[in-house]
């Protein structure tokens, strides 16, 4: 599960497809190789992060082995995305 927190989300892609957001949240599939999430604002802001997932993680995690671990790398995925939306709008509001 990966949590975005922003009050103004108007998308969020992975690997270029718009996936469903409902309070914030939503699941991140395991595929082969990095996946590409990239949240975007109402302002046009957005944010990129690059996370993998594989089948061996998600296997493990069904059976609480590395519940620990994904939920602490699914949350700096989240942070890093929230501290890179705030950077952009920053920016954009000093220009």
């Amino acid at each position: 599960m990966v949590t975005i927190d922003e009050l103004n989300l108007a998308s969020v892609t992975v690997n270029g497809e718009e996936v469903t957001v409902t309070d914030g949240k939503f699941t991140l599939k395991p595929d082969d190789g990095k996946q590409t999430i990239i949240a975007a604002d109402k302002a046009g802001n957005t944010g990129t992060v690059t996370v993998t997932v594989n089948e061996k993680m998600a296997d493990k995690s069904d059976t609480g082995d590395t519940g620990m671990m994904l939920g602490m790398v699914l949350l700096l995925v989240a942070c890093g995305a929230l501290a890179v939306m705030t950077y952009s709008r920053k920016k954009k509001q000093e220009e």
